[in-house]
């Protein structure tokens, strides 16, 4: 390999592991019921806004609760929404006011 082969190589490694970081939920979706909802580390490529929607009918519905994210490693996001939902919600991260990733939480009691 030459030198400029390796360092292309490097460089397509590099954008790689960024884009594969980039705008993530945490790998569990089940979380506890409560009226703040710990949905764990969030990592985003933009600063941006979580909006949680209930989504016990299986298509979004109303919005529960908001929380500010911003760009990089989020850890321990907790989401305030005023009561303890059952069933699913649905996390939606949205940049510039553009959804960019999203993920189903199943809600448990414990």
């Amino acid at each position: 390999m030459t030198i400029k082969t390796l360092i292309i190589a490097a460089a397509a490694a590099a954008v790689t592991a960024t884009s594969a970081a980039a705008n993530q939920f945490p790998v569990d979706n089940r979380i506890d019921t409560s009226d703040i909802l710990e949905l764990g580390s969030i990592t985003a490529d933009n600063a941006g806004v979580l909006e949680v929607y209930d989504y016990r009918l299986g298509t979004q519905g109303r919005l529960l609760g908001t929380d500010q994210i911003h760009a990089g490693a989020n850890t321990d996001v907790r989401v305030p929404v005023g009561f303890a939902p059952t069933g699913q919600v649905l996390a939606v991260l949205k940049v510039d006011g553009q959804p960019v990733a999203s993920q189903r939480f199943f809600v448990e009691n414990n």
